[in-house]
């Protein structure tokens, strides 16, 4: 049976669900229907006019047959039917928490059936996630989270579920000032607002005076805020018997390290589940799997991140780039070398909002070549993030924040945020082999071998030289470089971390003193 999945409200995701096997997924544009969906499945080798059944989580421009399921189950759907614990045949609990609601909790029993159990908290509080949950309503400055205080992620305790009474001014990311004063206005502040009738209106305002009157930084105060609203979620988790049962956290707020980091301090011993697509691209795969299991129960999929778009194929480069035949390896050395920025377009998109290892801009660590295209993240080796993070956890889909060690954050200043830590994808040889081979041979040239990355939905290799932003675009074994006229090369942002102890340039110089391949294909 062959469903499709569609999200047609609110930013749109398309799913193809054939019996037990999600074969393609796609995030779609604002309000998408059916239109865009057919042509997008028709671009990746789909008839629309084949499809068994439409599953719609929102309505908005679908003209033909459909059934159509709420938003939250789709939610649970999804999270559930792609974690650990379906594919043990375990119950879980299930917590939806989405921009402007309150955080609902489900319950999935070892039969697949879903029992509602309720918002954890009032539905104002929709409103204080809204408002804590935006970074740049603090005028650039940056979000510090209680982690400065609490430790990472990796230390996060996941046997110990902490009661909002139980918290101290270090858990709020204000140590050193004025603890008992801080811990009354931020409850106060809290309160106030869960229990009022303005929907949350206001209360980083409140926030923004109370550190004004106490003298200490409004990030500091609205990530204690935060911190401690995740508290009274985790113990009304804990009063559901969440500490019986694995976690599931999906939805908006799910998307947002800063919140499942703080989440994944409280997580239960049986574990802690965040699917990779927990945003639009999820509600559709979630509402193909509300139908294909209406009558049986949620069970466990076969699924795979890398389900997303191929690339288009394009019969001509745009003037002013070469072409160059290049192994992931070459590719290593000339950032190396060169300290450039790289697309990468590489087989089937990532599904989700992150697309690191398929639709990315890469960049040494230290530099500044992927900040322009959004939130950036550091990359490593899995085997390798002891030697960066205190306590590093794998993280392959770098959805929490990871304490970067003292020695690393003073060596690449910009590596991590003002609270000390940073987002991290953990790279397994089996999970992505290419930029894993990137990796291990950029760690052969350079004793600081991190990477720093951006997600960029590229749909091919001509959109990212298109794009204005990268001189090298790599795709699938093959280099694309801007050309320059007469130009100067520049000269190696990476070179005092070289191992050859020499500045070369776009890799003249090898190891043994020789001219290396990558250098000749460099120039």
């Amino acid at each position: 049976m062959l469903i499709a999945g569609l999200r047609s409200v609110h930013g749109g995701g398309l799913a193809i669900l054939r019996d037990d096997t999600l074969e393609f997924g796609a995030r779609l544009d604002e309000s998408s229907g059916f239109t865009q969906a057919a042509a997008v499945l028709a671009g990746q080798g789909f008839d629309a006019d084949r499809i068994d059944a439409w599953a719609v989580d929102g309505a908005v421009g679908v003209d033909r047959p459909y059934f159509g399921y709420p938003h939250a189950a789709g939610q649970v759907a999804a999270a559930y039917c792609t974690s650990p614990f379906a594919a043990g045949g375990e119950s879980a609990l299930v917590l939806v928490w989405d921009h402007g609601a309150a955080p609902l909790l489900h319950r999935v029993g070892a039969g697949g059936r879903i029992e509602q159990l309720g918002p954890l908290l009032p539905p104002a509080s929709g409103g204080l996630t809204a408002e804590l949950g935006d970074p740049a309503s603090e005028a650039g400055k940056p979000d510090t989270t209680g982690l400065a205080s609490t430790g990472t992620a990796g230390d996060a305790g996941l046997g110990h579920t902490r009661t909002a009474g139980d918290a101290r001014l270090g858990d709020a990311g204000t140590a050193g000032v004025a603890d008992e004063e801080i811990r009354k206005a931020l409850h106060s502040a809290l309160r106030a607002h869960l229990d009022g009738p303005e929907s949350g209106r206001g209360f980083l305002d409140d926030l923004r005076a109370e550190a004004s009157r106490l003298g200490v930084d409004t990030g500091r105060v609205r990530a204690g805020a935060r911190d401690l609203l995740v508290q009274l979620v985790a113990e009304h988790l804990a009063e559901a018997g969440g500490d019986r049962a694995g976690l599931c956290f999906t939805g908006d707020l799910a998307t947002d390290p800063r919140w499942a980091t703080a989440l994944r301090r409280h997580a239960p011993d049986a574990g802690f589940w965040v699917p990779p697509f927990a945003g639009e691209s999820g509600s559709a795969v979630g509402a193909a799997l509300l139908h294909r299991f209406r009558d049986d129960g949620l069970r466990a999929v076969r699924w795979n991140r890398r389900c997303g778009p191929v690339p288009r194929r394009h019969s001509h480069v745009p003037d002013g780039w070469s072409t160059m035949p290049c192994r992931p390896e070459e590719l290593a050395r000339i950032m190396h070398h060169t300290g450039r920025a790289a697309a990468i377009v590489t087989g089937r998109a990532d599904l989700g909002p992150e697309t690191l290892g398929s639709r990315a801009v890469i960049a040494p660590a230290g530099g500044d070549g992927v900040d322009r295209w959004g939130p950036a993240v550091t990359l490593c080796l899995s085997r390798q993030a002891d030697l960066f993070f205190d306590q590093a956890d794998a993280d392959p889909y770098a959805q929490f924040r990871h304490r970067v060690r003292a020695e690393w954050a003073a060596r690449l200043p910009g590596l991590c945020d003002a609270d000390g830590t940073t987002r991290v994808r953990t790279v397994h040889e089996a999970d992505d082999p290419v930029l894993a081979t990137i990796l291990q041979e950029y760690s052969v040239w350079n004793d600081a071998p991190l990477l720093r990355g951006a997600s960029a939905n590229f749909t091919d290799a001509v959109s990212a030289m298109r794009s204005g932003g990268v001189d090298l675009v790599w795709s699938d074994g093959v280099l694309y470089r801007r050309a320059y006229s007469g130009r100067t090369r520049e000269k190696s942002r990476t070179g005092e971390n070289s191992r050859t102890g020499e500045n070369s340039r776009d890799g003249q110089t090898s190891r043994s003193g020789q001219t290396s391949r990558s250098g000749e294909e460099g120039r």
